[in-house]
C-alpha cells in the first residue's frame, strides 16, 4: 500500500450490516490477543492492516449504499483469506489517487482548490496534526528540510541548529533508576482490572489526533467505539482486554 495517500472511507451507515460486521471482526482480532489465543501472533498486525484493505474508498463519488456494498464484498474476501485480491484492489485505488495529482494549468488550480477545501475541513474537525502535514506536504511545493539544508537568514544548517538546541548531558539521579534487585511489582495487577469497555469508550471520546498504524484517526475511533451499538461494545471490551494483558504480562 501507499501509506502517504490514505483513502479510508467512513461514510458507511451505522445501521448497515457490513459496517457492524467490520467492527465485530476488528473486535474478534483484538480479543484474540487479549485472550492469548492461537491467533495472537498475527491478530494485532491483522487488526492494523484490515482497515487499509477494507476501508479504501472506491474511486469517484459513491453514495452510502455503494460504499456499504463494497465493504460487504471485501469482508467476504477477507473471511475467505483472499488477502492478495484485497491488496491488489487497494493498490489500484492508491495508484489512481497518485496519478490524479497532476500539476499545471487547470489541473494545478483544481488541485489547489481541493487542498484548500481539505485543509479547511481538517481544521473544522480539530485535526490540526493532519492539517499541518497537508500544509507541509509535497502537494504544497514545500516539505521538510534535510539535515544539511541551510536555514535562510541564519547561515546555519538544520543539523547545526539541532545540535545547539540539544541539552547538555547530566548525571543520573539514583532515585530515577529502578534497582535491578527489586523483585516486588511496583503496582499490583489487580489495579488493571478496572480497565473495561466503558473506560475504553470514555477515553476514545476524549481522544484527539491523527492516525496510527491502522490508518484510523481519533474521529474514526470515536465512531467505531460508539456508533455501532453492540458491535461497538464488543470492540471496546476487546480493546480493554488487550490493555489489561499489556499492563500485566509485559
Amino acid at each position: 500500500l501507499c501509506p502517504n495517500t490514505p483513502c479510508l472511507s467512513s461514510s458507511s451507515s451505522s445501521s448497515s450490516s457490513s459496517s457492524k460486521q467490520f467492527v465485530l471482526e476488528l473486535a474478534r482480532l483484538f480479543q484474540a490477543y487479549g485472550d492469548n489465543s492461537s491467533l495472537e501472533c498475527v491478530s494485532i498486525k491483522a487488526a492494523m492492516v484490515m482497515p487499509h484493505l477494507l476501508l479504501q474508498r472506491p474511486p469517484g463519488r459513491q453514495n452510502a449504499l455503494k460504499v456499504a456494498a463494497c465493504l460487504s464484498r471485501r469482508l467476504d474476501s477477507w473471511k475467505e483469506g483472499c488477502i492478495q485480491d484485497l491488496l491488489g484492489e487497494a493498490a489500484t485505488i492508491q495508484k489512481h489517487l497518485c496519478s490524479s495529482k497532476g500539476f499545471g494549468d487547470k489541473k494545478h488550480a483544481t488541485n489547489n482548490e481541493n487542498i484548500s477545501r481539505n485543509l479547511a475541513d481538517l481544521i473544522a474537525k480539530g485535526n490540526v496534526k493532519a492539517a499541518d502535514r497537508l500544509v507541509s506536504s509535497d502537494e504544497m511545493n514545500s516539505g521538510l528540510l534535510s539535515l544539511d539544508d541551510t536555514i535562510p537568514g541564519l547561515s546555519k544548517s538544520v543539523r547545526d541548529v539541532l545540535i545547539e538546541k540539544h541539552p547538555a548531558p547530566s548525571t543520573v539521579e539514583p532515585e530515577a533508576v529502578l534497582d535491578s534487585t527489586h523483585q516486588n511489582p511496583l503496582v499490583h495487577p489487580i489495579l488493571f482490572d478496572s480497565i473495561d469497555g466503558d473506560l475504553i469508550k470514555k477515553m476514545a471520546l476524549k481522544s484527539s489526533g491523527s492516525a496510527g498504524p491502522s490508518g484510523a484517526d481519533s474521529t474514526m475511533w470515536k465512531r467505531l467505539c460508539t456508533g455501532f451499538q453492540r458491535a461497538s461494545t464488543s470492540l471496546c471490551n476487546a480493546v480493554a482486554s488487550v490493555a489489561r494483558r499489556l499492563c500485566t504480562n509485559w
